[in-house]
C-alpha cells in the first residue's frame, strides 16, 4: 500500500515539474517570437531604436590628444558617440595613469547605449605602445623564428591579458603580411616570416590566444603590405603583381584565417593594380565587396587603416576618403588624428544619406556587424581593477624561456 502512494506521489511530482518546464519554455518562446510569429533579433530591435547620430558614431574609432582624461574626450563621447577610441604612445604615460584614463572614459560612456572599443596597436617589437613598466613581446620576426620552441597560443593569451589589465578590449594585431620584399621599409621585422603558411600558423595561434582573454584581434593589412617599397604612412604604395601571385603569397594567410574564423580585418591604403587600377584597397569596392566579402565569403567587420596616413592625406580629402571607405563596403573607419575629423565625417555621411548615395539600410547592416562583434565579446563599460605588473612580466618570461 505504501509503495502505491509513493508511486502516486512521484507521478504527481513529475507532472508538476513538466508543467513548470513547459511554462518556462513558453515564456522563453514569447521573448524570442513576435506577435506575427517571426523570431525577433534583439540587435535589430536595438538598431531600430537608435538615432542616426548614434548609428554614424558606431562607424568610427577616434584618437585624441593628451594622456589624461580631458574635455576633448568628453565632448567626443557625448556629441559623437563613437564606436571607440585608439590610444598611441602620446596617450600612454605609465600603467596607473593609463588604467585611470580608460576607466574614466568607460564611466563617461556609460550614459550611451553601446559600449566602447578601446583599441591599441600592440604588435610587440618596433610597434609597441604599452607603458615602460610592462615587458613587451619580441619582434614578430623573432617570434616566427621561435615558432617550434614556444607555445604561441600562450603568448597570444599573455598579450591579451596584458592589454586587458589596462582596460583595452581591441588590438590591431597580429600582422599577417608576408615579408616578401627585402626593400620593404615598413613591414620587415613586423612580419612572422617570408612564407605565407608560416605567417598564418603563427598569426592564427597568437590571435586565438588573445581572443580567448576577451581582447578582440584585428588582422592586417589586407590584401598584404609585405611586397611594397613605400611606406603607406608617408605615401601611396603600388603593387603590380598578378592576381595569381597575390593569391599564392600576400593573400594566402588572410584566406586561411578567414576559413578558420576571424572577427575583424584591417584594409590597407595600397594600390593593387591587378585588383583595382584606380582605387587603393581601402577605397575599392572590387577588393572589399567582390574579393573579401564575395570570393572569400568574409562575414566580419572591415576596418580601415588610419585615414590620416600619408597614402590618403596626400592624395585625397580625408573626410571624403573616409566616407568613400564606408560607401564601398567598409564598416569601421579609423580617424586617429585631427580634432574635427569625426564631426566632419558625421556631417558628410548625413549629406550622403540625404543625396541617396548611401542608404539607411546599408548603415544598419554595418552597425549590426559592429554591435554583433561587441556582443560576442561581451563588451561592457566596466572599470578595470589594478593588478600586479610583476606577475604579468614574469608570465612572459616563463613563456619565452
Amino acid at each position: 500500500m505504501k509503495r502505491k502512494y509513493i508511486l502516486y506521489f512521484l507521478v504527481l511530482c513529475n507532472i508538476i515539474i513538466l508543467g513548470c518546464n513547459e511554462k518556462d519554455i513558453k515564456i522563453e518562446s514569447e521573448e524570442m517570437v513576435g506577435s506575427n510569429g517571426l523570431k525577433i533579433d534583439p540587435l535589430k530591435e536595438k538598431i531600430k531604436a537608435m538615432g542616426l547620430d548614434e548609428k554614424i558614431g558606431q562607424l568610427m574609432i577616434l584618437g585624441f590628444n593628451g594622456n589624461n582624461y580631458n574635455i576633448e574626450i568628453q565632448n567626443k563621447i557625448n556629441e559623437l558617440k563613437p564606436s571607440g577610441f585608439i590610444l598611441f604612445s602620446k596617450n600612454i604615460k605609465d600603467y596607473n595613469s593609463t588604467l585611470e584614463l580608460l576607466n574614466k572614459i568607460k564611466v563617461e560612456n556609460q550614459k550611451n547605449s553601446v559600449p566602447l572599443f578601446l583599441s591599441i596597436d600592440e604588435e610587440g617589437g618596433l610597434v609597441s605602445r604599452v607603458p615602460k613598466e610592462i615587458e613587451k613581446l619580441p619582434k614578430a620576426e623573432e617570434i616566427g623564428k621561435l615558432e617550434r620552441m614556444i607555445n604561441l597560443y600562450d603568448l597570444g593569451e599573455h598579450l591579451g591579458e596584458m592589454l586587458k589589465s589596462m582596460g583595452f578590449n581591441m588590438n590591431f594585431a597580429p600582422v599577417l603580411d608576408v615579408n616578401s620584399n627585402e626593400n620593404n621599409p615598413v613591414i620587415g621585422s613586423r612580419s612572422y616570416g617570408g612564407n605565407g603558411e608560416k605567417v598564418f600558423r603563427v598569426g592564427s595561434e597568437i590571435l586565438s590566444g588573445m581572443n580567448k582573454t576577451g581582447v578582440i584581434g584585428c588582422v592586417k593589412h589586407f590584401p598584404g603590405h609585405g611586397d611594397t617599397e613605400l611606406d603607406s604612412h608617408k605615401s601611396m604604395p603600388v603593387v603590380t603583381k598578378s592576381i595569381d601571385d597575390l593569391k599564392q603569397i600576400e593573400l594566402y594567410p588572410f584566406e586561411k584565417i578567414i576559413d578558420k574564423g576571424v572577427d575583424s580585418i584591417m584594409i590597407s591604403h595600397i594600390l593593387y593594380t591587378e585588383l583595382d587600377l584606380v582605387n587603393p584597397a581601402s577605397l575599392s569596392l572590387e577588393i572589399k565587396e567582390n574579393l573579401l566579402r564575395g570570393e572569400y565569403d568574409y562575414k566580419g567587420v572591415i576596418l580601415s587603416d588610419d585615414m590620416t596616413m600619408g597614402a590618403i592625406s596626400k592624395n585625397y580629402n580625408i573626410v571624403q576618403a573616409a566616407t568613400k571607405f564606408i560607401e564601398t563596403g567598409g564598416d569601421l573607419v579609423l580617424l586617429c588624428h585631427g580634432d574635427e575629423l569625426g564631426y566632419e565625417f558625421k556631417n558628410n555621411i548625413i549629406k550622403e544619406i540625404e543625396n541617396n548615395n548611401i542608404s539607411i539600410e546599408e548603415i544598419d547592416k554595418k552597425v549590426y556587424r559592429i554591435l554583433k562583434l561587441k556582443e560576442k565579446y561581451e563588451l561592457k563599460d566596466k572599470k578595470t581593477e589594478k593588478i600586479d605588473i610583476n606577475i604579468l612580466n614574469g608570465n612572459l618570461e616563463r613563456i619565452l624561456e
